[in-house]
């Protein structure tokens, strides 16, 4: 989309090193995309180097989108949901600890069934359903929770959804884009919509659950919303480095 628009652009990567003695910006607008789930395919992910080497580049005077305030909260399930809940929004019961020990304790405080996440997650890794106490007791005593890239566990009451669906809500810039149906397994229903939830429960209170700063738009967005959203995510772009001269 950017070489569409003739939108003059290099790639970089976290891999090697960077100098922070070093403060020259690598260029006037820095766009960040590191996914959470780069974990998932690298025990040497790059998500706790890169925070340190966007807010760095951010001292050295580059617009940083997604710096590292952003990285902070996509890296964090838990600062996603205290976010979410000082706006007043409703969210699924939850606990966070950062010990197994106090997994069953934390439990105790919630209804069954539940489930046990990752803090830092993505594409729906380590997260895992348990339907009792003793179920749990026993993941615990068999090494059997989910194990997060940052120590931290959250334990959260399953919140059934209905009609089988949670809504994926897109933002760019603190304007709403889209939002679109998800089926519980994962694929999308093609079907734009229009609603302010990211799920839909089955006693009617919307809740929010999730944060991801960085995520992909939906696939084949011409077929499903009849428009393509990196248009505007390029204009967007364009308007940043604007600013910067």
């Amino acid at each position: 989309a950017l070489d569409a628009r003739g939108v003059e652009f290099s790639r970089a990567t976290p891999d090697g090193f960077w100098n922070p003695a070093d403060q020259t910006a690598p260029a006037r607008v820095v766009f960040n995309r590191i996914a959470m789930s780069s974990f998932l395919r690298s025990d040497e992910h790059p998500i706790f180097d890169t925070m340190a080497m966007l807010d760095h580049w951010r001292r050295t005077g580059a617009r940083v989108i997604n710096g590292a305030d952003v990285l902070a909260i996509d890296a964090s399930k838990a600062r996603q949901l205290s976010l979410i809940a000082s706006l007043g929004l409703a969210i699924p019961e939850t606990r966070v600890v950062h010990r197994a020990a106090d997994v069953v304790a934390a439990a105790q405080t919630l209804r069954f069934p539940l489930v046990v996440k990752a803090n830092i997650g993505g594409s729906g890794a380590g997260i895992i359903r348990f339907d009792s106490l003793d179920e749990l007791r026993a993941a615990v005593t068999d090494d059997g929770l989910p194990s997060s890239v940052d120590g931290v566990l959250l334990v959260q009451e399953y919140v059934p959804v209905r009609g089988g669906a949670i809504t994926r809500i897109e933002t760019l810039d603190r304007k709403f884009l889209y939002a679109i149906d998800v089926a519980g397994g994962g694929a999308f229903d093609a079907r734009a919509i229009a609603s302010a939830a990211s799920m839909s429960t089955c006693d009617g209170v919307a809740r929010f659950y999730d944060i991801n700063a960085l995520s992909n738009f939906v696939a084949k967005p011409l077929d499903v919303l009849g428009w393509d959203p990196h248009d505007r995510l390029v204009d967007y772009l364009i308007e940043q480095i604007g600013k910067t001269r």
